[in-house]
């Protein structure tokens, strides 16, 4: 049961991203994303992992997309990172992080995550990995009362993680976080996670009981469901209560909007399947660029030609407004599909 999972790797790749080719980087063991200089690859290729294409060994993309998030003057940087980056992916991951004080991720300790350049869309897609510490069980140095307070726009060290800093400083990114942000947090309730719990206490039940080389007793496991626990161990180990950590942490993250003076509007928040989707794409014919905006939040965009073939996709989007590079595109038909509902013929 515990090695179930899905591998990124080159199927990874090709199964979400439909291609394979691009770098696929893991951000281990340090994986900060600050800038070294553009003079020597050898610099980077400490702090990062190359899980393929290692004949090439050319780390020029990933070296270009921290040069952009650490020297581009803030009022640039949505233009030249939106460029590089899936930045809508990114920031609903990241507002999951705080949401669930996973300090054992870029915000906090700085790794634990994938970046592969899509081929398709010539973008950086994060890939986040390893989140076996969520609910507060990675301390990261904090107290329990820290953790469970932790502030919505919570880095560990500013400094060292300059895309989560420098896209806090920049308003179109500050306000695309608190949106993302504000969209998760109507679903942070025992309402939405409580029979989510108990149905996975079922399953792996029988299984915790019979191992005999876990670290807690059944008591534990069974108590930490609903209620905090304290293990023996070093000064002792505090751990949240997954029903617990919920109350407790959505009444946090509420004080933290407020004193933050976020407010979440209605029309950025409202159930995608509410009303009807409608899709605005221009110019159609295309030209260098593909406008897209909607009366509800894009999730997914896939453009196929005319024998099926995907030249692009971008999943787990948080967005009303998508502008995708078309330049690539030869001239022909072809079928833009939008959150795997509605097909639109676009031509160029």
């Amino acid at each position: 049961m515990y090695t179930i999972l899905e591998e990124v790797d080159d199927e990874f790749c090709n199964h979400w991203f439909g291609s394979n080719d691009g770098n696929l980087f893991k951000g281990d063991p340090h994986g900060d994303l600050r800038w070294k200089g553009s003079n020597s690859q050898s610099l980077y290729e400490t702090e990062y992992e190359l899980k393929n294409n290692s004949s090439a060994n050319d780390w020029s993309d990933l070296i270009g997309l921290i040069n952009v998030i650490n020297n581009t003057p803030s009022s640039n940087l949505p233009s030249a990172l939106d460029a590089k980056l899936n930045t809508a992916t990114f920031v609903k991951q990241w507002a999951v992080w705080n949401m669930f004080s996973s300090l054992d991720s870029y915000m906090g300790s700085g790794h634990n995550y994938y970046i592969y350049h899509d081929t398709v869309s010539d973008k950086f897609q994060w890939i986040s990995w390893d989140n076996n510490e969520t609910f507060g069980s990675f301390k990261n140095g904090l107290t329990t009362t820290q953790l469970m307070n932790m502030d919505m726009y919570y880095i560990s060290t500013p400094g060292s993680r300059p895309l989560c800093n420098n896209m806090l400083n920049n308003s179109t990114y500050k306000t695309l976080y608190n949106s993302a942000y504000c969209e998760l947090k109507q679903d942070f309730t025992h309402a939405y996670f409580d029979s989510k719990i108990d149905s996975i206490k079922n399953v792996i039940q029988s299984s915790v009981y019979a191992d005999p080389k876990k670290f807690y007793s059944n008591n534990s496991f069974d108590s930490s469901i609903q209620y905090d626990i304290n293990i023996t161990g070093p000064g002792g180990i505090a751990v949240f209560g997954l029903k617990s950590f919920i109350t407790s942490r959505a009444s946090a993250i509420n004080s933290s909007f407020a004193s933050n003076a976020v407010i979440c509007w209605p029309n950025e928040i409202a159930d995608v399947h509410e009303k009807e989707l409608t899709v605005e794409i221009v110019p159609n014919p295309v030209l260098d660029q593909i406008n897209i905006s909607s009366n509800k939040s894009l999730q997914s965009i896939r453009i196929t030609d005319i024998a099926g073939h995907i030249v692009y996709f971008v999943d787990n989007l948080h967005s009303f407004h998508q502008i995708i590079p078309s330049s690539s595109l030869s001239k022909g038909i072809y079928f833009l599909e939008v959150n795997h509902d509605k097909v639109y013929k676009i031509s160029k």
